[in-house]
């Protein structure tokens, strides 16, 4: 099979997944929106409530922070099982096991860009829009592109270490409080920040509530950079995917 055949595979795989996923939920596509929604009111009344540390737009400050989290640790766990539970579909067929990474993220994408498009009205009637706004979809696609890197590569490794499945939910419950998602980045001590940003998740929170929050343009020059290595993560993942491509199957499940 050709490329262009396995990219409508991954289509079909992940239309089908969708539609399984809505049906498992009484509330079908509802819950898409009520999980951030339900993540947003326990953040506002702790820490805007309860902690006094909300502030004017925290609303607003939350919906963008915990969207995009949702959206990285959705995709990442998704993705990085996903070649070692294909192991019996592959065993059948072949399969390019880039197919599985990239289906998974894909799935992600749809349930975040469906939330995007619904919460985006709130957005509207709490924020002042701008052309600044437009830069939203350039911090989304690098966004993407770090994504679909990280969640390739688990998936490559996952198969020989099947315990970093294991590491990584403590990791990701770990990331959500490195990651800003319910703090200003005015509350860490000025010497940490630089730090702070090596956090490519943590970064681009930040350039999303630049672009919302206070219409201003993202920092290029940071975007450029996870941009890159992103890039050469990917390549480095689709390298592993490639060259253990026959090796997977064989793999215990």
């Amino acid at each position: 099979m050709q490329h262009r055949t396995w990219i409508r595979y991954i289509y079909f795989r992940v239309r089908s997944e969708l539609k399984a996923e809505v049906t498992q939920n009484y509330l079908s596509y509802l819950w898409w929106i009520l999980e951030p929604c339900l993540m947003i009111a326990v953040f506002y009344i702790v820490f805007a409530k309860l902690f006094e540390r909300g502030g004017e737009g925290f609303i607003s400050f939350l919906l963008l922070g915990v969207t995009a989290w949702m959206w990285f640790q959705q995709s990442v766990l998704r993705a990085a099982q996903s070649v070692r539970k294909a192991t019996g579909l592959t065993l059948q067929v072949y399969v390019p096991k880039y197919v599985f990474p990239f289906s998974a993220v894909l799935f992600s994408v749809f349930k975040h860009v469906f939330v995007m498009l619904v919460l985006a009205g709130l957005l509207f009637v709490l924020e002042s829009p701008s052309k600044a706004w437009f830069f939203y979809f350039l911090v989304f696609a690098v966004q993407l592109l770090f994504i679909t890197s990280l969640s390739s590569l688990l998936a490559a490794l996952v198969p020989f270490v099947p315990d970093l499945t294991k590491i990584l939910e403590p990791v990701m419950r770990m990331g959500m409080f490195l990651s800003g998602i319910f703090y200003h980045v005015s509350l860490i001590p000025e010497q940490y920040v630089p730090y702070f940003r090596y956090n490519p998740i943590a970064g681009l929170i930040m350039e999303y509530r630049k672009v919302i929050l206070n219409s201003q343009v993202p920092d290029f020059v940071y975007l450029g950079k996870v941009a890159f290595y992103s890039s050469i993560l990917l390549a480095f993942a689709l390298w592993l995917l490639k060259k253990f491509d026959r090796t997977y199957p064989r793999l215990s499940n």
